[in-house]
């Protein structure tokens, strides 16, 4: 039996202070996991005695750790700067990858993007007889310590979302309006005169709008009109859960409708309702039930 043992050191630099850049690592191990198989093929062509997959999977190469009871663990860290967003990223990255098994919005949890749930598949794939799964583990480092599984059911969660994404973008209408009931104010910048701010308009037809409103479109008395009728027109985006509108107008029309309009209303719904039912028959029928 015999076994390839060596180090790779890598000195000067940062790795003086026992760093090293993970893509860098990574990208040296692939390429000299590809080298060393490589010349496998290279020089064993002589031996008869093996068969040549054989050979190669002997020369496959691993990383090993410290000895610990079925696992191998590699430690990684980010520079040592001042400012806290490298933390908040790792964090982040875990909350929201486990968001996707629990969320059922068409977007994606803060944070995640596409190429994100792309690795999330190349993650979870277990090779039989050298691992079950893979374990991201936050440090404490003044914070509570965090973790995360990348086991089936995260790949799935990251599948289906990608299925999302891959569907038709949605369909957009310029000059479209709506009307309903004005709720949900979505923004914390509301005070700032220049800032976007997010409403809900309630159609009453089971669509719920968000609409992306220009501060200076909404009257400084907003709160005032809760929960009263509006008309909006601008840019609608229909989406399958959540219809968008990019509000170009908005116009308070008050909690009760005109009776005009309702009058209106009424004469388009019944137009034409008598077209094949003669009248005077039906009355008769309603007149002998009531007997």
């Amino acid at each position: 039996m015999a076994q390839l043992k060596f180090a790779l050191t890598f000195y000067g630099g940062k790795a003086n202070a026992h760093r090293v850049s993970a893509n860098r690592v990574a990208e040296i191990i692939q390429h000299l996991g590809e080298d060393i198989q490589d010349v496998c093929r290279i020089i064993s062509h002589e031996d008869v005695n093996l068969d040549f997959k054989e050979i190669i999977r002997g020369c496959r190469l691993y990383v090993v750790g410290e000895p610990k009871p079925s696992t191998l663990t590699i430690s990684f860290e980010t520079e040592d700067v001042q400012t806290e967003w490298p933390e908040k990223a790792g964090r982040t990255l875990v909350t929201g990858l486990k968001m996707l098994r629990m969320e059922e919005s068409d977007e994606l949890p803060k944070g995640i993007n596409r190429s994100i749930l792309e690795h999330v598949q190349e993650y979870y794939k277990p090779v039989a007889g050298e691992y079950d799964g893979i374990q991201l583990q936050i440090l404490a480092n003044g914070q509570p310590a965090d973790d995360l599984k990348f086991d089936e059911s995260l790949k799935i969660a990251a599948e289906k979302k990608l299925a999302v994404l891959a569907s038709p973008s949605p369909y957009e209408i310029e000059g479209h309006s709506i009307d309903g009931i004005l709720y949900g104010l979505e923004d914390q910048n509301y005070d700032n005169p220049s800032a976007k701010v997010d409403v809900k308009v309630d159609t009453g037809d089971g669509a719920h709008w968000v609409c992306h409103v220009e501060r200076s479109l909404l009257p400084d008395d907003l709160v005032e009109h809760w929960k009263k009728r509006v008309m909006v027109t601008g840019t609608a985006k229909f989406r399958k859960r959540k219809p968008e509108m990019d509000v170009a107008q908005l116009e308070i029309i008050g909690s009760r409708p005109d009776i005009e309009e309702v009058l209106a209303r009424i004469e388009k719904m019944t137009t034409g309702i008598w077209d094949d039912e003669d009248l005077a028959a039906y009355m008769d029928r309603v007149r002998e039930r009531d007997e």
